[in-house]
């Protein structure tokens, strides 16, 4: 009669137990991988600066008052039926002081960009 060592099916079991382990919270945050339909961060910085140059513009345009965009703070993309931002700009009106507003604004698929929202953030 042929009998079996233990060890290599421990071994075995133990693998596919450690495999289901839940992750620690280091290795959730580097493997996070973006939300599918959700927001992910934008890495094209000549874009955004781009988008939130037309989204100040477009609302200069729609309150006659004089927008300046001083730094992008957060820029986030949605990957839509075309690409929609999300831009937090740090911004002037009439040339007072710095403040902060966000901005949403789509690129439909011809590549024409609409100012969707914005709104001055309280401070």
């Amino acid at each position: 009669m042929k009998t079996c060592s233990v060890l290599p099916l421990l071994g075995a079991v133990s693998f596919a137990l450690s495999a289901c382990a839940p992750l620690r919270d280091s290795e959730r945050t580097a493997e996070r991988m973006p939300i599918v339909g959700g927001y992910s961060r934008s890495t094209d910085a000549k874009e955004s600066s781009r988008v939130a140059a037309f989204a100040a513009r477009e609302e200069s345009r729609r309150t006659g008052m004089p927008i300046r965009v001083v730094q992008i703070l957060k820029s986030d993309t949605q990957v839509v039926a075309g690409l929609r931002f999300r831009l937090r700009i740090a911004a002037q009106r009439n040339g007072a002081s710095t403040e902060t507003a966000e901005a949403i604004v789509f690129r439909d698929l011809a590549g024409r960009l609409h100012l969707t929202s914005w709104r001055w953030l309280a401070r």
